[in-house]
């Protein structure tokens, strides 16, 4: 898995267990953690998703040409660092080619969570 990942679901977690010790109720605020967690997992898998498909990709190229025509470094680049950064067309290809898939694991786990936390949340309204 991506370090992104880890720090996404690392930080769901912590999250979670903050709620979980916030609660009176250990069982409401157990169901209710693993809800949270679903959500906010839910929540990281779609920014995966857009971010793997190119949606944030403006932001990269806009940010870094700025970067180097505010601080001269654009003239001095190699003519290969400057034809990547010559047209948006040329920076999204040259970022596809690098571009690797999201784990699938990932959008597994945060729909087993997600039923988990639909199922719990039904069993403790219903009981």
């Amino acid at each position: 898995m991506n370090k992104k990942f880890i720090i996404g679901l690392g930080l769901t977690q912590i999250i979670s267990i903050i709620y979980l010790f916030t609660q009176d109720n250990a069982l409401l605020a157990f169901i209710n953690g693993i809800s949270l967690f679903a959500i906010i997992s839910l929540v990281l898998s779609g920014f995966v998703f857009l971010e793997h498909y190119g949606y944030f990709d403006i932001f990269g190229y806009t940010f870094k040409k700025t970067y180097l025509v505010l601080s001269n470094k654009y003239g001095v680049m190699e003519s290969s660092e400057k034809q990547r950064y010559a047209s948006m067309y040329d920076y999204i290809q040259f970022i596809n080619d690098g571009r690797k898939k999201p784990s699938k694991l990932f959008y597994l786990y945060t729909l087993i969570i997600l039923i988990e936390g639909i199922i719990l949340n039904l069993i403790y309204i219903y009981q």
